[in-house]
């Protein structure tokens, strides 16, 4: 299992697109963490991928409780 994280990684949209289809030929169970919303993620890494966490941390919506995010508005979404 890899996860990518940020900084930001669709600040790289080509790279980042280049890594996981590599890492998904090896078999590898993707994760990326994002603070853009699902709709401005390239619907081409949405296909390789297993998992994507939305949202923007927001201080004021912090949690401890919610699973693999920071922030109640942020959403970790299971693609596969």
């Amino acid at each position: 299992r890899i996860t990518i994280s940020g900084g930001e990684p669709l600040l790289q949209p080509e790279g980042l697109l280049e890594l996981t289809c590599c890492l998904r030929q090896r078999g590898y169970e993707i994760a990326v963490y994002t603070g853009n919303s699902l709709e401005e993620v390239p619907k081409e890494l949405l296909e390789v991928i297993d998992y994507i966490k939305v949202g923007e941390y927001q201080r004021d919506y912090q949690t401890s409780v919610k699973q693999y995010v920071g922030s109640t508005n942020q959403k970790f979404i299971k693609l596969r």
